[in-house]
């Protein structure tokens, strides 16, 4: 987490809002992506929010722009793998599905 970006602690929902220290992460949901002033961001579920709230009330984890380019450094750093949920029914040609015991456990600090 320490390679994602900080942003402001306010209600905009760009970068992250807390700080952080090197070899200190967890994992991320990613529930999109948006294109801004040619710029990717990565719409991010964290559930790191540290009780934080927006105004609205809603957790400040909730809804998050990443950039792309930070996350790809973050999680290749990390832990090179990702836990793809879909529909039921939803195609997945582009997917390559692994037989999961070869994957290594990945312990948070």
């Amino acid at each position: 987490m320490d390679k994602i970006r900080n942003g402001p602690n306010d209600d905009r929902r760009i970068d992250k809002f807390y700080s952080t220290s090197p070899g200190w992460g967890h994992f991320l949901v990613v529930k999109g992506y948006r294109k801004v002033n040619g710029e990717f961001f990565y719409e991010i579920y964290d559930p790191n929010s540290w009780d934080a709230k927006y105004t609205s009330g809603e957790l400040k984890g909730s809804g998050r722009y990443y950039r792309t380019e930070d996350v790809y450094t973050a999680t290749s750093i990390w832990w090179n793998y990702a836990i793809v949920v879909s529909q039921k029914d939803a195609k997945s040609e582009n997917i390559q599905i692994q037989d999961i015991s070869g994957i290594p456990v990945k312990w948070g600090r």
